[in-house]
């Protein structure tokens, strides 16, 4: 453990330290902004489809074949990333206000830079597993020998190994060094094959047979000759590593009591791994599910306030009992996986006219109630049945 004492802060009182700080800092963040996040929480098994439906075109009058879907379950850990920096109270008190702020954003910039190394090369142990850890398809690993040289035609066999449905968005990624060796190397056309567009969006664009190059200090420079095998390039579809956030970042500043000392401290919970196309869709899609689930909500909450108010008709439209039944079920709350929940309907085909949509809210209030005061294994029912009554037939609903 160490502390910044009042003998090391003799650079931070004079106000050019804040240029001395900024000219220092690294470049960070070329990585984080290419992959998918979420914000699933840890542990919490999510569901995803395992394989994508085929069609097929068939003549008139005939079928295709019933196709099986397998689901799988996606489970994010959550691994905890900390930094904290200690300064006396002397340092606490001597410092600017703008130094203390840029102290801050530094802390930060650790945090992003520990994100992006796991991104690459994590090992999956304590950390998310990196890309670089994640095993190639056959076909798909192209080796140089020790003793051999970087050249166009490995790069067109590495194109080649690149299916055809990851050819969009799918980038270079190598460092620097590793990309600069690329430049000045030409087809059979006598076109550079490695191309910089300079001061366009900021900062430099690199290209590589004409795909963008991700540049990053994560990944080792090309060397002729190496003592252990070693990934120095690789093409990735960047959006297909998914990064989820259990808990996300927060800065907290405390006083230790026994030292003074002032604590500024980084904390987020992480997880990562690269997932396949059918399993990313399915994530994406629960995001949007989620997302227009809670327009609804919000939407249902006013209408029952404007209701109270009489100042709201309901929309009544006759609704199959089985799907308002069944979208009530995908948003239930997540808990509900540790309890079994059955439906039971005396008519598969039975209709009620009702406001479906402030109705499914109602089945998901009765649900969300029966998981949290029951324990995990319990069964909930749900059950919708006809009743005849002397004012006419109803259907009525019932979770128990």
């Amino acid at each position: 453990n160490q502390v910044t004492k009042s003998t090391d802060a003799g650079a931070l009182i004079p106000t050019i330290v804040v240029e001395k700080i900024i000219e220092k800092a690294k470049s960070l963040g070329t990585i984080l902004s290419l992959v998918t996040k979420t914000n699933f929480p840890g542990g919490v098994k999510i569901p995803v489809s395992q394989a994508r439906p085929t069609t097929t075109w068939v003549a008139e009058g005939a079928g295709s074949d019933k196709q099986k879907l397998s689901i799988q379950d996606v489970v994010f850990a959550y691994y905890k990333l900390r930094c904290a920096v200690a300064m006396t109270f002397e340092v606490a008190n001597l410092s600017l206000d703008i130094f203390e702020a840029h102290f801050i954003q530094v802390v930060s910039e650790a945090m992003v830079e520990a994100l992006e190394q796991a991104i690459i090369n994590g090992s999956g142990s304590g950390q998310p597993k990196g890309i670089l850890k994640e095993t190639p398809n056959a076909g798909q690993a192209l080796e140089v020998a020790a003793d051999g040289k970087l050249d166009y035609a490995l790069l067109c066999e590495a194109e080649g190994a690149l299916p055809d449905a990851y050819e969009p968005d799918s980038v270079w990624l190598m460092s620097k060094k590793t990309f600069m060796q690329f430049v000045g190397m030409v087809d059979a056309d006598g076109q550079p094959i490695a191309r910089v567009n300079y001061g366009l969006g900021g900062k430099p664009e690199r290209y590589l047979l004409g795909r963008p190059v991700a540049i990053n200090s994560y990944m080792p420079d090309y060397k002729p000759t190496v003592e252990a095998d070693t990934i120095f390039a690789a093409i990735f579809r960047m959006k297909d590593y998914d990064l989820n956030y259990a808990a996300q970042m927060v800065i907290k500043t405390y006083e230790d009591n026994d030292t003074d000392d002032t604590v500024t401290k980084a904390i987020l919970l992480a997880d990562g791994g690269a997932l396949s196309d059918a399993q990313r869709e399915r994530l994406c899609g629960d995001i949007r599910d989620d997302a227009r689930w809670l327009i609804g909500l919000v939407e249902n909450l006013l209408s029952v306030t404007r209701l109270d108010d009489g100042d709201v008709e309901l929309a009544r439209s006759p609704e199959l009992v089985s799907d308002v039944l069944a979208d009530a079920l995908r948003h239930v709350s997540r808990a509900a996986e540790a309890h079994r929940i059955s439906v039971s309907l005396d008519d598969e085909f039975l209709m009620a006219s009702m406001d479906g949509r402030l109705i499914v809210q109602v089945v998901v209030n009765l649900l969300n109630n029966a998981v949290a005061y029951t324990p995990a294994g319990s069964s909930i029912r749900v059950a919708a049945c006809r009743q005849r009554t002397v004012a006419g037939d109803r259907v009525v609903v019932s979770v128990a």
